[in-house]
Order: C-alpha cells, then sequence, then structure tokens
C-alpha cells in the first residue's frame, strides 16, 4: 500500500524504525529495491490501456529484435513482454487518444504481416502489480 508509512510498518511488523530503514537501504543497496514510482490509475485519467498478444508463423531473432525495435520507438509502448505458450509477445500500449492506437496496429500488421500468424487485442480495465520482495523479508 502506498500511503502506507513506516511506523506503520514497524507496529505491524513488531520491528523498530530504524530496522525497517536499515532493511530498506539494504534491499537498495542489493538492487532488490531499484526504484520507487507511482502506479496511476489511468482510467481516471482517460488513459486507453490496451494488450496486443501476437503469435509468430515462425519465430526469427532478426526479425523479433526489428519488431520489438519497431515498438519501442513507439512511446506509447509501454512494455514487451516476451512468453511461452500460445503467445509469443505481449505489447502493452497506453494513450490519450484512441486514434493513436489504431496507427500503431495498423503499422504494425502493414510491416510485420508476414510473420504475424494470429493476434488478440485486450482492453485493460486496472493495472497489475508487481511484488518482487519476498512475502517473508520482515519475517
Amino acid at each position: 500500500n502506498p500511503t502506507t508509512t513506516l511506523k506503520d510498518i514497524s507496529k505491524k511488523s513488531g520491528l523498530t524504525f530504524k530496522t525497517i530503514i536499515s532493511k530498506l537501504k539494504n534491499l537498495k543497496k542489493e538492487k532488490i529495491i531499484r526504484k520507487f514510482e507511482p502506479v496511476l490509475d489511468g482510467n481516471k485519467f482517460g488513459i486507453s490501456n490496451k494488450k496486443i498478444f501476437l503469435k509468430y508463423s515462425s519465430y526469427d531473432v532478426d526479425i523479433d529484435k526489428k519488431l520489438t525495435g519497431f515498438c519501442r520507438m513507439i512511446p506509447e509502448v509501454v512494455s514487451i513482454t516476451k512468453i511461452f505458450g500460445s503467445w509469443d509477445l505481449i505489447i502493452n500500449f497506453e494513450s490519450l487518444k484512441e486514434e493513436k492506437f489504431d496507427i500503431f496496429f495498423h503499422q504494425l500488421r502493414e510491416r510485420y504481416e508476414s510473420i504475424i500468424e494470429d493476434f488478440e487485442i485486450l482492453g485493460v480495465k486496472s493495472k497489475e502489480k508487481f511484488n518482487y520482495l519476498p512475502s517473508d523479508y520482515f519475517s
């Protein structure tokens, strides 16, 4: 919870305030915590969030690099995830204007139609929260 204070964490965990500070410093030093950043609810700001699931017709490292390179040039592409299973790639796209997604997706399909076997577009209603810290770290 982003509004939880270190004092509250200290009370809930039974550890002293100094111990909590020390643990956080160690987590930063060990690069377990790399940064703190807000996770905003884009829906409240009118931001459209879509995920494109892509399946390649055949995998080729060079073409994959070109496709992901193309995606990296688009500021509205906020993440690219390579996965195993039914799909090969997930592209996460966020924009204030729906038309930007339409333009991006049209360009993507035109440039890479020979390697895209299948795709699925999903509208995202809420963002995921990623936890990288082991649940028993403060035990």
